[in-house]
């Protein structure tokens, strides 16, 4: 009985309004009874009221995701820009060797490895006369965006997430870095082809000599002179061009 419909309660699911009989017994075009016509008002006002409900729940949550991952994007990186270690060690680079801040500027692995260790960090700073002795080749592929990656793993090879003196250097065989290990020797001087010459007391990173040690905040930096990563990862950068480029 559709006059006993109450539209405030009713339940859109149980609804069907194909089964309402609108057949007259004249000749006449079949007419839609008042209730027929408030049964499918309610309906579809029901229906819209589900879908309104359903898009602001849905844009809700969005939005609501939106802005958490945005607060947390923004707390780790103002953790890392606020960070006095950081922006000390950072500075330094900058000042003392340019270069090779170039170099670790836009390496995120070494920025956090500095940032989060309980236990200082230590960096071996290529210096600029080292750089400048590279080829105009190697110089170029450091610099070119299409091997990002390689320039990154160079970078991680200079940096270890606690202190190593160089008095612990020389009487290590070798050191683990942020990119891998690293065999350490010592320095000598004389002789002929590296044959009869005598330990001068210096250490050298993967043949690169150390000449010099800085204490910086709670971290330590060695000026070496030369790069400590291994050479084939120039190598593996010769392969990364893109085909076609020069």
């Amino acid at each position: 009985n559709c006059n006993s419909i109450n539209t405030n309660s009713i339940n859109c699911n149980n609804i069907n309004c194909n089964s309402i009989n609108t057949n007259t017994n004249d000749n006449t075009a079949p007419m839609r009874s008042a209730p027929l016509i408030t049964a499918r008002a309610a309906f579809r006002t029901c229906c819209h009221a589900m879908l309104l409900v359903l898009l602001t729940t849905t844009t809700s949550l969005g939005f609501q995701l939106q802005q958490s991952c945005m607060r947390r994007t923004t707390r780790l990186r103002d953790a890392a820009s606020e960070n006095p270690d950081i922006l000390r060690v950072k500075e330094f680079l900058q000042e003392n060797y340019p270069a090779m801040s170039a170099l670790l500027q836009a390496n995120d692995g070494v920025w956090k490895a500095l940032g989060g260790s309980d236990e200082g960090f230590t960096v071996f700073a290529v210096n600029d006369a080292a750089f400048a002795s590279l080829s105009e080749k190697r110089r170029e592929q450091l610099s070119d965006v299409r091997n990002a990656e390689g320039a990154e793993r160079i970078g991680a090879y200079h940096v270890i997430d606690e202190v190593v003196t160089a008095d612990e250097l020389f009487e290590a065989g070798g050191i683990i870095t942020i990119g891998g290990e690293v065999p350490v020797g010592r320095s000598v001087t004389g002789g002929l082809f590296g044959l009869g010459g005598k330990e001068d007391g210096g250490v050298t990173i993967n043949g690169a000599k150390i000449v010099d040690s800085i204490v910086v905040g709670n971290g330590i930096f060695h000026e070496v002179d030369g790069f400590i990563s291994p050479n084939l990862l120039w190598r593996y950068m010769d392969q990364l061009r893109i085909p076609g480029s020069s």
